[in-house]
């Protein structure tokens, strides 16, 4: 039996790149019927002129009249405003998961510039900065006076006049912490502190949102496309997780999260993002807020494949309370410049876990910090588990408030003596630095680790705390009752 005219295009692919507006608060804005296809930008143009509108009104509906196969770069524009989604015709309140994006496609999904974005409060604008630290390890911007007195500012975003953009990942009353390097150097710049403006939510209405799903269901349908290409990439927006008691964010096999945020939930969401089986999932400039019960980043590579799960997060902010933390397992991890604060409730045995799977932690464009801060429920701030290893080159992988161990090394063997930098001491941890859970753990130090704690440097199994000095000055290092050993190189 032959397929209808309208099945038969839905089988074809784009025609061209594409320029899709969308604006849920537009009263003039239409959504496509279930007999138009947008395989190009004049079948866009058409459509809209047809119906005297300028803008579509779901994001959904109009990635739904997209051909089955993406060539090409296909863009939404989605205006200023909370956009709702069109209801449960999933798991999800978007589902973004029904094209082949090819390796010669992108779909990318832009909300307002930061020039259109939200003010944290009318009070933070034109801020003119006193002093600031250029410098990769810390960089920050001070002001005259208190202007974040009474304020909770982390995980929004500095806006400066030069033009650059970074998440804050602490603040005092006169001063901006910020994940990336100031460049150009902000001598007599300004800075507003903002939240993105484009904001996707899970209401259907005022009040009523959709129970037991997810927000975002994302996949390009493409396994292994190269850099940029052969995903779904969003950023300039917001993700509003109130009502959201399932996934958050899901991507299914390649997806981007840039220059964006994501935030609320009702606590027992069991992730903010969630990258699934075989996928690429990659945050820059990101950041991920979550309340007590959910956890704000997780990935799983489960199964056998050629494609391992793939994370890479870049100038990013994780915060807590949550259950999990950041939880890599199965998986390959990159990380530059980010901050993990207050992840992990008790029960769980790190604040950021890597089991059975790669860590890679690096400096990238001169930045040169990561921390895990505020360890207050979770077992340890850093856990390796089985079969996990870990690389960190060129970076200070920081400890600071942690009440339980920093680093807890289980049954697995971790080698981190060419780094220049290591586990570093930022202050105010409680417990000891390292502790082995073993058994048969094996990790090998560099000199320039120093992370301590109130109780000491290193636990043994069976509970001895030696020092870094004591390590260092036994040849092969020193052994404990369950056969875990630590050395300096």
């Amino acid at each position: 039996m032959a397929l209808p005219q309208k099945e038969l295009f839905k089988l074809e692919s784009t025609r061209g790149d594409i320029v899709i507006p969308v604006d849920y608060n537009d009263p003039a804005a239409i959504d496509p019927g279930t007999d138009d296809l947008l395989w190009s930008q004049l079948a866009v143009d058409q459509l809209l002129g047809k119906h005297g509108a300028t803008n579509f009104k779901h994001l959904e509906a109009a990635y739904d009249a997209l051909p089955s196969q993406v060539n090409h770069e296909v863009t939404f524009n989605v205006a200023v405003g909370e956009q709702r989604s069109m209801g449960n015709t999933s798991n999800y309140g978007y589902d973004l998961s029904k094209k082949f994006v090819s390796s010669s496609g992108r779909i990318l999904v832009v909300g307002a510039s930061p020039s259109q974005w939200t003010l944290s409060d009318g009070s933070l604008t034109g801020l003119s900065i006193t002093s600031h630290q250029v410098g990769s390890g810390d960089p920050w911007v001070q002001f005259a006076g208190t202007p974040f007195s009474g304020f909770d500012l982390k995980g929004h975003f500095a806006v400066l006049s030069t033009g650059q953009v970074v998440v804050i990942h602490d603040h005092t009353d006169d001063t901006l912490f910020l994940l990336a390097a100031l460049s150009p150097d902000p001598t007599g710049a300004t800075v507003d502190v903002k939240t993105p403006s484009t904001v996707f939510t899970n209401w259907l209405a005022d009040g009523v949102t959709q129970a037991g799903l997810g927000e975002f269901l994302l996949d390009s349908g493409n396994l292994n496309p190269p850099l940029y290409k052969g995903e779904i990439y969003f950023q300039d927006v917001g993700f509003d997780l109130e009502g959201v008691s399932n996934w958050g964010v899901q991507i299914g096999s390649c997806g981007w999260l840039q220059q964006s945020r994501v935030f609320g939930g009702i606590g027992n969401s069991p992730n903010q993002v969630y990258g699934s089986s075989h996928s690429r999932l990659y945050v820059w400039s990101v950041s991920v807020s979550s309340p007590a019960g959910s956890s704000p980043f997780i990935a799983f590579g489960l199964g056998p494949s050629l494609y391992l799960s793939a994370v890479g997060g870049y100038y990013s902010y994780f915060r807590g309370p949550s259950a999990q933390g950041v939880s890599i397992q199965d998986s390959a991890l990159n990380m530059y410049s980010c901050v993990m604060d207050d992840c992990g409730n008790a029960g769980q045995l790190g604040s950021m876990q890597l089991v059975q799977g790669f860590g890679n932690i690096t400096d990238y464009g001169g930045n040169k910090l990561c921390e895990i801060r505020s360890v207050t429920g979770a077992e340890s701030g850093l856990y390796l588990g089985r079969g996990s290893s870990l690389r960190i080159k060129g970076i200070r992988l920081l400890f600071k408030d942690c009440q339980a161990p920093c680093v807890a090394v289980a049954d697995t063997r971790i080698d981190i003596s060419e780094s220049s930098n290591g586990f570093r001491d930022d202050g105010g941890n409680a417990d000891v630095g390292i502790e082995l859970v073993g058994p048969q753990a094996h990790i090998r130090l560099n000199e320039a680790t120093d992370v301590f704690g109130t109780l000491g440097d290193v636990r043994l199994q069976g509970g001895d705390i030696v020092g870094y000095t004591e390590i260092e000055e036994s040849p092969g290092g020193v052994i404990d009752v369950g056969l875990n050993r630590i050395e300096v190189a």
